[in-house]
Formats: structure tokens, C-alpha cells, sequence
């Protein structure tokens, strides 16, 4: 077995246990659950199309790639990247064309660890994205949080409004082009 599917299917089996509920804001849980959608003008199959091409992607999270497939076509596909000043795996966990992305990062040395879903549902005027980050800390707790954790989880919320703007803003333009 490579070593992104062993990521893969390690990282799944941890986030089964962490998984409880889906919810719209943020909650203190071993780590955190951030979320956020947006309403974007295109079909799904042009908001799948950026999410699983792997340098729309990198922009749309904002992360640099190492050596990468140029699209996420399966489970288990993955890359190394640069991510939050961390090197480390990025990996496919659920691929449901045009309907859910599922993908975790994880730092080489193992600091924290994140889950994130994307999950396009088709409107009367295009496709609603709703987008999640499940992120964890080793040893983290709810009472422990301290202003440092609060300020990187502060930072994540705005990542992820900015990743579903900037995922709109790319989708709209493809297709006014």
C-alpha cells in the first residue's frame, strides 16, 4: 500500500470518531469545526472541475504544491504540499463526482491534523457549496483553548470564507470566458 493510501485510510478512521454533527459555526471539540457555503452561477460540473484540479485547488486553499497528480481523480490520490508553513500530505478520503470532495492534510510531523468536505448541491441558479474544515491538535481540549488556539481558529474561518470566494469568483469567470 503507498503511503497516500495509508494516509488515507488512517485519516478516515480517526475522523469517524470525531464526527458528530453538521453545523454552521464554529465549536470547541478535540480541535474545531469551521464551515460556510456560497451560492455560485455555474453548474456543478464547473465547480468540481476547480475543486479537483489540483493547481486550481492549491489557489483556491492556498497551499504550494510538491509533485502532484494534475487532477484528484480517485480515493487515495494525494500530493505533498506546503500549507499553513508546514509540509505535509494532502489526500483524497471520498471523491463523489460533482457531489462530495472529502480530503485530509496532515504535517509531517504529525502536529495537527485536518479534514475538509465540499459538498456541491445543484440550485435552480447554479450550485450551493458548503464547505467544512475539521481541525484537530493532539492533546487539544475545549478548556485548554488559549488565545493562541482562538487566533488560528479565527484564521481558519477566514481562510475558508476566502477559499469559497475565491472558488466563486474562478467558477464565474470560467464561465463568462
Amino acid at each position: 500500500m503507498n503511503r497516500f493510501a495509508m494516509t488515507a485510510m488512517i485519516l478516515a478512521t480517526a475522523a469517524l470518531g470525531a464526527v458528530t454533527s453538521t453545523t454552521v459555526a464554529s465549536r470547541p471539540m478535540d480541535g474545531h469545526l469551521i464551515s460556510g457555503s456560497v451560492q455560485i452561477a455555474t453548474p456543478p460540473r464547473v465547480v468540481w472541475a476547480r475543486l479537483t484540479e489540483m493547481r486550481s485547488l492549491a489557489r483556491i486553499r492556498g497551499f504550494a504544491l510538491g509533485e502532484a497528480p494534475g487532477k484528484l481523480t480517485r480515493v487515495g490520490d494525494g500530493a505533498q504540499v506546503l500549507f499553513r508553513d508546514a509540509v505535509g500530505t494532502l489526500v483524497v478520503l471520498t471523491l463523489l463526482p460533482e457531489k462530495e470532495l472529502r480530503l485530509a492534510w496532515e504535517p509531517d510531523d504529525a502536529a495537527s491534523m485536518s479534514h475538509e468536505r465540499w459538498v456541491l448541491e445543484p440550485t435552480d441558479s447554479g450550485t450551493r457549496v458548503t464547505a467544512e474544515e475539521r481541525h484537530a491538535v493532539p492533546g487539544s481540549r475545549p478548556a485548554r483553548n488559549t488565545g493562541r488556539e482562538a487566533r488560528g481558529r479565527a484564521e481558519r474561518e477566514a481562510a475558508l470564507v476566502e477559499s469559497l470566494t475565491l472558488l466563486r469568483v474562478i467558477c464565474e469567470t470560467d464561465r463568462a470566458s
